[in-house]
């Protein structure tokens, strides 16, 4: 496998710490699927460097920046461009599109985004990509893909000024929350043309917003509220349709300790209907370098849930995602230091099953963006160091990899005769049906079903089937509509046993 030069040293050493995780809370990467995306629908390599922006909601469209000038044609204009990348039809498009469908010609794209379908695709750029955007300021832009259509997102309600600008999309693509330079936030309604008010405070970081448009979530320092006194970050929840100006609790009952927001809870991420925040507050209770934890709060509840595979003791966690409804999560840990400059791992989560699969090491995690897919299967992530074959370029490419490794703990019963019989598999990290097979020859699986942590599969076992211990293959889905794709496949060496 090609490497990036300097690297090699440290493949090895990440190989290493790979294997070492092969076990229920850890597993090995080299079981997902991996595909590049950050080429041309040909294939070719992209001759610039690619950073992740977004992803969709089954992972099917990845929404990449790049500099390369070799994935579209006619790409001259010499700056960085967003791309969109089709995994069932290979297509590749550039996206950050003038409303003429020209390209931008005198700034490149600094953020992008893509809807949960694929169909809009937001970017920054200073550049003024319509005509009514008659400034030289950042703004955030909506490419409508099925339209072919771009429009200005960053229109200010009254009362707040026509800033410099950065924008977040919902996931459905239907608003857009823009934050302003200096002060002010607001909720960008597009199906509407309109923009509604949140706050004059700054926000830090980027903002989120509901998929209904009427949950914004969002870090500040500012005072928000009349009781908050303490002259650092907090995490507030705007929700438009109860009229409430929320600040999430600093002592979280269920982890025992007092909780402090530090530099790190500026990465927040809010589920689709508004009602979870996952972000990584600082534990005050132990010794220095404090340490962060990835924390989902639910606003309903009431409480807070922290993320499995979290660090025991010192380390630190930071950039949480979440899926669509909240039930997988992704964030960066690294079980060293405080501070994210030595090698983190990529961990992807089950909240309902409490299974942790990693998804990749990074050599320096601070440079290298993920995005976690709506469902909760796929990551695409920035890679520095090549992680598929033919990978020689050189420059940071962008990866697609399944998130979740099935692991197999029992079988039941673990010897079966001739017939039909009845398995339960003990399985975590399954997400949807896999396909189940049973090695050797003789045993057929003729059913699967599936239950949270369980496989239910029916085998016909034929008569004369030779005895003795059988693999049993558990592959899991992850292709969409016109591709299939085994996402992750593991092996229960022996786990079954035909008798005689």
């Amino acid at each position: 496998m090609a490497t990036r030069a300097g690297t090699s040293a440290w493949r090895r050493r990440r190989r290493a710490v790979a294997v070492v995780g092969v076990v229920a809370a850890s597993v090995l990467t080299g079981c997902l699927h991996t595909e590049r995306v950050s080429v041309s629908s040909s294939g070719a390599e992209a001759n610039g460097p690619s950073r992740a922006a977004g992803i969709s909601g089954d992972g099917r469209f990845v929404a990449f920046t790049s500099t390369a000038s070799n994935l579209v044609a006619g790409d001259t204009n010499g700056v960085a461009d967003l791309f969109l990348r089709d995994n069932v039809t290979a297509a590749v498009v550039r996206v950050s599109l003038e409303a003429d469908g020209s390209q931008l010609d005198g700034a490149g794209v600094t953020q992008g985004g893509v809807s949960s379908d694929g169909r809009y695709a937001t970017f920054t750029t200073t550049e003024a990509a319509t005509a009514t955007d008659t400034d030289a300021r950042a703004d955030v832009f909506v490419r409508d893909r099925q339209a072919g259509t771009t429009v200005l997102a960053s229109v200010p309600p009254p009362g707040l000024p026509d800033a410099a600008a950065q924008g977040t999309p919902s996931r459905n693509g239907r608003h857009v929350v823009v934050s302003l330079a200096g002060g002010g936030i607001y909720v960008r309604h597009l199906a509407s043309a309109t923009s509604g008010h949140v706050t004059d405070w700054s926000a830090i970081g980027a903002a989120r917003v509901s998929d209904d448009g009427g949950v914004v979530a969002f870090v500040t320092m500012d005072p928000v509220l009349a009781d908050d006194a303490n002259s650092a970050f907090d995490v507030y929840v705007f929700d438009d349709g109860a009229g409430t100006v929320e600040r999430l609790p600093r002592a979280i009952a269920s982890l025992g300790t007092f909780l402090r927001y530090g530099y790190d809870t500026l990465a927040i991420d809010l589920t689709a209907d508004g009602r979870s925040i996952a972000y990584t507050p600082v534990r005050e209770d132990t010794e220095t370098p404090s340490m962060t934890r990835a924390l989902v709060y639910d606003r309903v509840a009431g409480t807070s849930d922290e993320l499995p595979g979290s660090s025991a003791s010192q380390g630190h966690e930071a950039l949480p995602q979440l899926s669509a409804g909240g039930r997988f999560a992704a964030y960066l840990r690294n079980r060293e230091s405080y501070y994210i400059t030595t090698p983190a791992e990529l961990v992807v989560v089950d909240r309902l099953l409490r299974t942790t699969t990693v998804v990749e090491v990074f050599p320096s995690p601070a440079a290298m963006p993920f995005v976690l897919s709506g469902d909760g299967r796929w990551t695409a992530f920035t890679a520095s160091t090549a992680e598929v074959a033919g990978d020689e370029n050189g420059v940071d490419d962008v990866v697609l990899r399944y998130g979740h490794a099935p692991v197999v703990s029992s079988v039941e019963p673990a010897a079966v005769g001739a017939g039909s019989r009845q398995l339960t598999i003990d399985v975590a990290g399954v997400v949807g049906v896999p396909e189940v097979e049973v090695a050797g020859g003789g045993v057929t699986v003729t059913g699967v079903t599936a239950s949270p942590g369980a496989l239910h599969v029916t085998v016909d076992v034929a008569p004369g089937a030779a005895a003795g211990p059988r693999d049993v293959l558990v592959r899991a889905p992850g292709g969409w509509p016109g591709r299939a794709v085994v996402g992750a496949s593991t092996i229960c060496r022996g786990c079954l046993t035909v008798t005689s």
